[in-house]
Formats: structure tokens, C-alpha cells, sequence
């Protein structure tokens, strides 16, 4: 570090800086100010004379005559619908909450509620009450899934499970989409369809004849939960965590709020599913809690260990 004396007020300052004159900026402009009175005293004595602000207060003048400003949108209060606090706002603006705080709480809230069966329901049925009246055309109008599929106009926006084998969307499901507008796509084809790593852990769990939910809701604390299998008459709970979806802090967070509720959790990983049955049901086996759930309840053992074991 370098002391320098500042080349204006005459203060030391600390820099790395060989180069640097002054300590402040606002030393450097009066240092330049005071450089320019002295180089051109009767520029600068122009520039601040009554015959030129008054040159300039005209054109200002004329300007804002021939372009005049746009007069602001009045102002309306709102209420937060989170704290119910009163804040203005511009007409324009499409603010609703009265901070960002207060929106993600509200979020937070609507998305627990959303997993709730109770409000699912209720919005079912107030959706078949909206959908009674009016129109099929209405609906399908309404409805901007439906309305792109069966157009044909905008359909990359469309997900790719609304395509057939060759990238086109089927006359079948046109068909149907005309037919059938209140009828949600995404609900109706991927309902009770289960991924292909549910599927091979659904295999095991056969094999030892176990009963099970699939995709059943569980309620902790205020939130709904959705785990891929409880195994009835039991607090076991097994999920299976693809690799592209699942990370291991979520999955930490996710088997810590179960475990704190009573549950305990089996999480398997999809490097682990897709080696097989028998890594599965080892994995499986490797946790006590499963291991004396299966010896008290006397579960069928695995016979065919050894046709398994040849797959």
C-alpha cells in the first residue's frame, strides 16, 4: 500500500494505485472544474449567462408543446389477500400482493390445499357445474389444450406424450378431444399409469405378496404428501427416485420429514432398480425394519430365489 497526498484538499490517502491524484472522486471534478475556468474563463462564463437559460427554458417549451408527457395512470388501493394490508397501486400494475413475502406464503398455502382430496373434490365439482353451462364449443374454446390439438395451430407447445411414433398428434385423439373438450388430457391418459420403475418394484413387492397403496396421499402436518407405496397395516413407505428427477438433499429432506412423522422410508435409487429384481429385493432386505415386518407377518418367502437370480 501507498500514502499519497490528495492533489486537491491536500488529505493522505492508502492506495495500490501508483497512478492515482486525488482521494475522492468529488475532489477530482472540483480539481477538473476549477482546470477548465482557468483554460476557458469565457466559455464557462457563457454557459451560466440569463440570454441562455432563457434560450433554453424556450426550447424546453416548444418541445414539451409539440411532445407532451404522457399523464400517468391514476392510482387504486388493493388488499393483500394474505395479511389483508391496504397498498396503492397503479391501475396498470398487476401487483396482488403487497410484498414478495406475502405471495410465496399464499402460494404455499393454494399448493398444500391443491394436494388436499377435500379441495380437489370441490373443485371438480364446481368445474362440472361451469362445464353443464355451456356449450360443447364453449368448452373446447375455453380449454386451449383441446382447442390446439384439434386446430392443429400451435402444437409444439403440446407435450410430447399428446404424440404418436412418427411426432403427429393421432386422428383418434382429435376425435376424442372434439368429442370430449371437458375431459382433461393429461388427467385421462396418465391416470393409474405407473412409471417403468414402479413397475419393477411393484414386481418385488409381488413376489412377497405384499399388500400395498400406490400413489396414496398421506397427511403431515398441513402439507399432503404422495409416496409411491405403503405397504398396508404398516408405516413403511417405499419411493422410488429417478436419477434426472430426485437429488440427495431433496431426497435427505424428504426421508427426515417422514421419518420425523413415524414413517419409515426405503428410498431406491434408479441406478439400483435397473440392475434388477435381485439387487432390489437385497436393497430391500438390508433394512431391519422390512426384514421383521416380513418375518412377524409371515409373508410368503421367496421360493423361486433361484429363477430370479438366472433373469
Amino acid at each position: 500500500m501507498l500514502i499519497k497526498m490528495c492533489g486537491y484538499c491536500g488529505k493522505s490517502f492508502s492506495t495500490k494505485d501508483k497512478r492515482k491524484r486525488f482521494c475522492d472522486r468529488s475532489c477530482a471534478t472540483s480539481w477538473r472544474n476549477e482546470q477548465r475556468k482557468e483554460t476557458y474563463p469565457e466559455l464557462y462564463k457563457k454557459m451560466w449567462t440569463s440570454e441562455l437559460k432563457k434560450k433554453q427554458s424556450n426550447r424546453l417549451k416548444k418541445h414539451f408543446e409539440e411532445y407532451p408527457i404522457p399523464k400517468r395512470a391514476p392510482r387504486e388501493t388493493r388488499s393483500c389477500p394474505n395479511c389483508d394490508t391496504k397498498f396503492t397501486v397503479r391501475k396498470k400494475n398487476k401487483k396482488q400482493f403487497c410484498s414478495q413475502k406475502c405471495s410465496l406464503d399464499y402460494r404455499n398455502k393454494h399448493y398444500n390445499s391443491m394436494h388436499n382430496p377435500e379441495t380437489v373434490e370441490k373443485m371438480r365439482q364446481t368445474q362440472k357445474e361451469r362445464y353443464d353451462s355451456m356449450t360443447k364449443e364453449e368448452i373446447l374454446a375455453s380449454n386451449s389444450q383441446c382447442r390446439r390439438i384439434v386446430s392443429g395451430v400451435n402444437t409444439h407447445y403440446l407435450a410430447e406424450w399428446t404424440r404418436n411414433n412418427n411426432g403427429e398428434i393421432s386422428k383418434r385423439m382429435k376425435e376424442y378431444c372434439k368429442n370430449n373438450p371437458d375431459k382433461t388430457l393429461n388427467a385421462r391418459l396418465r391416470r393409474n399409469q405407473m412409471t417403468s420403475l414402479e413397475k419393477s418394484v411393484l414386481h418385488c413387492l409381488e413376489i412377497y405378496q405384499l399388500p400395498y397403496l400406490w400413489n396414496k396421499y398421506i397427511k403431515i402436518g398441513d402439507t399432503w404428501k404422495f409416496p409411491d407405496f405403503r405397504i398396508t397395516g404398516t408405516n413403511i413407505l417405499i419411493e422410488c427416485n429417478g436419477a434426472y428427477w430426485h437429488n440427495k438433499k431433496e431426497t435427505d429432506e424428504r426421508t427426515k420429514l417422514f421419518n420425523e412423522n413415524g414413517y419409515n422410508v426405503i428410498m431406491l435409487k434408479e441406478k439400483i432398480i435397473k440392475q434388477g429384481t435381485p439387487t432390489i429385493l437385497n436393497t430391500l432386505n438390508s433394512y431391519s425394519f422390512f426384514k421383521d415386518m416380513i418375518d412377524t407377518h409371515s409373508y410368503s418367502t421367496l421360493d423361486n430365489m433361484e429363477e430370479i437370480n438366472n433373469e
